[in-house]
């Protein structure tokens, strides 16, 4: 017979204030005029808990409503999010590098629109019905379920939301027409596509980095946000958990940066560039890359994607009118009942 496991019992100092009873320790102790004193007594808790968690890491944190900050506690370090959370089901590698969850803490703290942006997310959320998210489960199926697990709510994958043919043709201009004629007299393979996302500020070192290393590997350079179907290869600057999960699927490899601050070297591009791009040891990552392309390219399954969204909306919106006037209709019958 197996020996049951201890109990530890952690004992916290319970800074009880002077507008408290002796002993009170819950809502039933006081009377409801006091209780906002002892929900300033469960913050004094914050420190002490803090440390404990740190030391402990316990799985589970079970709390009344009152401490509301026990969330930020089990994750309340940077260090905390360089490894993949315990509630990932499935293998994975994929974790915030330690500049990039510095950066994280600044969603908690107010800001000059007078509340954080945590604060918006949560609140947004708790209302939510369903979750519409720009992807595909051809592409991240697992993530998809598990988002839909956490939040106890449907998420519905919209595909990757391609431009249709018409609005590819009217969004053409000079520009464009110039770009696809240069591409045209290249020589196979010699052309690398960076997109930098729609919101990245590259500084003017990061940019003359990477055009030190496409010179210096003999390679044509094109930063943009528009698709290119000579490219072969996809190199991600920056998205993060996006670029780790490319490169956890061998579709991408993320350039070695600095864990402090982000920044990168020309070495270090140029070597991860000629690896995608030229060596045999990098034959794996083009050809899956190559292979999630009949994917991001399938313009039919991405429009699937579209469709079944809108049948979902359609279907809630007739479910909740139903409901409506289901519960219209009984209230009439009550009413009548009780006359």
């Amino acid at each position: 017979m197996a020996e049951p496991k201890k109990l530890h019992i952690a004992m916290f100092p319970w800074l009880a204030f002077e507008n408290l009873p002796e002993n009170a320790e819950a809502t039933i102790d006081v009377p409801y005029h006091k209780i906002p004193y002892l929900k300033k007594a469960h913050d004094g808790l914050q420190q002490p808990m803090s440390h404990f968690l740190e030391t402990a890491a316990p799985d589970w944190v079970i709390h009344d409503f009152a401490p509301y900050w026990t969330f930020k506690l089990q994750r309340s370090e940077p260090e905390h999010f360089i490894v993949p959370p315990k509630w990932v089901p499935f293998p994975t590698k994929i974790a915030y590098r330690l500049f990039e969850a510095k950066k994280i803490f600044d969603n908690y703290e107010e800001n000059d629109s007078g509340v954080s942006d945590w604060f918006r997310f949560k609140t947004l959320l708790s209302g939510t019905e369903a979750l519409a998210v720009k992807t595909c489960r051809e592409v991240e199926g697992e993530w998809v379920k598990l988002l839909g697990e956490l939040h106890n709510i449907p998420v519905i994958p919209v595909g990757l939301l391609p431009p249709s043919i018409q609005e590819s043709s009217d969004s053409k201009d000079s520009s464009w027409d110039t770009i696809v004629e240069w591409l045209n007299k290249q020589e196979k393979e010699s052309v690398v596509y960076i997109a930098l996302g729609s919101e990245v500020q590259p500084s003017q070192e990061d940019l003359h980095r990477v055009g030190f290393w496409a010179r210096a590997i003999r390679v044509a350079l094109l930063l943009g946000s528009k698709e290119a179907k000579w490219l072969r290869s996809l190199l991600s600057y920056q998205q993060g958990l996006i670029a780790r999960f490319l490169e956890e699927k061998q579709a991408g490899i993320e350039v070695p940066r600095n864990e402090q601050d982000g920044s990168f070297t020309r070495d270090s591009v140029a070597e991860t560039l000629r690896l995608v791009m030229k060596d045999e040891k990098g034959k794996i990552y083009r050809d899956k890359a190559k292979e999630m392309t009949t994917i991001f390219g399938d313009r039919d399954l991405q429009y699937r994607y579209i469709d079944k969204f809108v049948e979902f909306l359609e279907r809630k919106n007739h479910l909740t009118t139903a409901m409506s006037k289901w519960v219209i209709n009984k209230s009439a019958k009550d009413h009548a009942t009780r006359q």
